[in-house]
């Protein structure tokens, strides 16, 4: 049995890499946009509001096409 506690950092570095490389593939391919929305509540800037802001602009950066922010 191999004993995966230690994985080389680079390596894993690589996955990263290989994983986001193909996750942009595939947005690219898709025939639609997808808007994203995000509801907050006015003048309530909480963690989870912040991290959501993150996770949208991570997956505008994932694709070429124009995402319109709805936020």
């Amino acid at each position: 049995m191999q004993d995966t506690t230690y994985t080389d950092p680079r390596e894993s570095e690589m996955a990263s890499r290989a994983y986001l490389q193909q996750l942009k593939a595939t947005f690219e391919q898709l025939p639609n946009e997808i808007p994203l929305y995000l509801f907050t509540a006015k003048g309530h800037e909480d963690v989870f509001t912040h991290a959501n802001r993150q996770v949208i602009r991570a997956f505008r950066e994932l694709s070429s096409k124009d995402y319109a922010a709805r936020a």
